[in-house]
């Protein structure tokens, strides 16, 4: 029976390439500024420490587990900002990957208001699968272990070199960007025979920093809203993120709708999430969670996706230092 083995590994192997065609997403999309966009790398006057976990579809069996350590530091006498990122993330029990990149980013003033900063990342990632989690057909019907070792064309663990980049625009008050990766062609598929190459993921992100008020002696120190969005492109995969954040410091809160109402486009006829977030950001710190209400077929079923993030910012920069401002928000 072992063409039966053969079959089932193949059929594993080619869903894996599917879950695989679009990238790990975050709703707290700024806490995980370098995996939005390159050109991001070096954006504050200090140097970064950011992490996010994320469990999405919580209460499924096989629910997505994604953990994201940045880290990135500015260069002010140079325009530029360099990082690093590492990420793991786990589709049930079978299939994982890891990524780990390096950032570089420079900017350059265009007027007294307006900056451009691009970015460039470059990585090593793998995909690979758990074949002890494998379970074959004659092992339900004989209750016993069976290898899979005699199936030579399948290759469990796949790596591969990875290249992105990004723009982004800013004023004070209100930023533009766009970013793309996997623009280095690469085969997702664990099968030699089969060519399945990993779709190129753009993002398109705006917002506009609206400060109400601004009085570093009040007990609320500044109100803001904060308007944005980030559109995601991936093959055949379409999703938009729009909402605000709600910053009365330290505390900062946020909604956001997750889907595609479009009806041009393809979305895969999913409207996805609502999602609410709730952080805190003082001295440096910056605490955030955010919970995804499932608002579309796994309604009700999914558990939601809950996500956590922490960021710690140290101050390098010398006193005399002039130090930029950047409307970006920081979940």
């Amino acid at each position: 029976m072992q063409w039966i083995k053969y079959i089932y590994v193949l059929f594993t192997l080619l869903l894996s390439s599917a879950v695989y065609g679009q990238d790990p997403q975050f709703t707290q999309f700024y806490a995980t500024s370098l995996y939005l966009n390159p050109a991001l790398t070096g954006t504050i006057d200090e140097a970064r420490v950011q992490l996010n976990s994320r469990v999405q579809w919580a209460s499924l069996p096989g629910s997505f587990v994604t953990n994201i350590l940045t880290a990135d530091y500015q260069l002010p006498d140079e325009n530029s900002g360099v990082g690093v990122s590492i990420l793991k993330d786990k589709a049930g029990t079978i299939f994982s990957q890891s990524q780990v990149n390096g950032y570089f980013s420079y900017g350059i003033s265009l007027n007294d208001n307006w900056n451009v900063r691009a970015g460039l990342t470059v990585g090593i990632h793998q995909q690979s699968i758990d074949q002890n989690s494998l379970i074959y057909l004659d092992q339900l019907q004989s209750n016993e272990f069976t290898s899979a070792e005699e199936i030579s064309s399948v290759d469990y663990s796949r790596s591969y070199l990875d290249i992105g980049t990004g723009l982004i625009a800013h004023s004070k008050s209100m930023w533009v960007g766009l970013s793309a990766f996997h623009l280095a062609t690469n085969s997702s598929s664990f099968i030699d025979s089969i060519d399945s190459t990993i779709p190129v993921r753009l993002s398109i992100h705006a917002g506009n920093k609206f400060v109400l008020s601004n009085n570093k002696y009040a007990s609320i120190s500044e109100v803001s809203v904060s308007p944005t969005f980030n559109l995601k492109l991936q093959g055949e995969f379409k999703q938009l993120d729009v909402g605000s954040y709600i910053h009365m410091s330290p505390l900062v809160i946020g909604m956001f709708y997750r889907g595609l109402p479009i009806g041009g486009l393809k979305s895969n006829g999913r409207q996805d999430a609502v999602s609410f977030l709730v952080g805190f950001q003082e001295e440096g710190i910056s605490i955030g969670y955010s919970y995804d209400y499932s608002i579309g077929g796994l309604k009700g079923a999914s558990g939601g996706s809950h996500e956590l993030s922490l960021a710690y910012r140290f101050n390098v920069l010398k006193k005399h230092q002039k130090l930029t401002s950047s409307p970006f928000p920081h979940f």
